[in-house]
């Protein structure tokens, strides 16, 4: 008889902050950029590439790990081997983000009704965005939570059977698992007199004036956003191989199985 049992606990923080700019898009609207006095509909030669948005975001996290893998072994007979393994993995992930961004995109959640202040700067010999300022842009400061939790259990029995030239090895197997997803965001706004993005270090500085960001008498609500969803799964397999040794030149083995399976899934 062998027994093996393997347990692990794993525990992590983790925290972050960083300045960061959101996507990127073409804009033809923001000033006469090759002066010729044709704006807004000058495609060719009012054409920048800019980011939609630019801000700072704060993370905490946590993450909880428990989980054993065991496996038992028994020589029944001479010619009779059983086992049997087991597994078992939960994990659970949370955090923590606190966002402020500043729009000046034209749709979506980015849209915002910020005005150019021109002239911009650019990456040199590039209509890549790199220094500038805007007028009325929008600010929305969010917080999100998230919370992940996910559970897997597997279990299996197995035998093999030899005698002479013949081997049967068969095998039965349960999977389960379930998960779940938790989400809640809430977002409020205001507006900055005065927006300026500089992109012409490693890290994005953008910066708000006119405004005191810190005063929540500034803000009105946004947006609220709740998402719970769960899942769950299982499997059962089951499977049977016979191998029959033969001596007849260059046929040495006849093999042959079964196998079964049964998958199941719920949201």
């Amino acid at each position: 008889l062998g027994v093996l049992v393997s347990p692990v606990y794993q525990e992590r923080s983790s925290d972050s902050f960083r300045n960061a700019v959101g996507t990127y898009a073409t804009r033809t609207d923001q000033y006469d950029l090759d002066g010729d006095g044709v704006f807004p509909n000058d495609p060719s030669g009012d054409e920048i590439v800019t980011t939609t948005d630019a801000g700072t975001r704060y993370s905490v996290g946590e993450r909880e790990r428990i989980g054993f893998n065991t496996s038992v072994q028994l020589q029944a007979t001479d010619n009779l081997q059983l086992y049997a393994d087991g597994l078992f993995n939960q994990t659970d992930n949370r955090e923590d983000n606190q966002l402020i961004y500043i729009r000046t995109g034209t749709s979506g959640i980015r849209a915002s009704a910020a005005v150019a202040l021109p002239p911009f700067e650019f990456a040199p010999g590039t209509n890549f965005f790199q220094h500038g300022s805007y007028a009325d842009a929008k600010t929305t400061p969010s917080t999100y939570l998230s919370d992940n939790e996910y559970e897997t259990a597997q279990g299996v029995l197995g035998a093999e059977w030899i005698l002479d030239r013949v081997s049967v090895t068969g095998e039965v197997g349960y999977t389960t698992s379930k998960g779940s997803n938790q989400f809640t965001e809430i977002g409020t706004k205001t507006n900055a007199p005065l927006y300026t993005l500089d992109l012409r270090s490693f890290i994005p500085d953008p910066a708000a004036s006119g405004v005191d960001l810190a005063d929540p008498r500034v803000y009105e609500f946004d947006r609220y956003a709740d998402n719970d969803t769960r899942t769950r799964g299982s499997e059962t397999v089951a499977s049977v191989d016979v191998d029959y040794a033969l001596d007849a030149g260059l046929l040495t083995h006849l093999r042959g199985g079964i196998r079964y399976a049964d998958r199941t899934a719920e949201r």
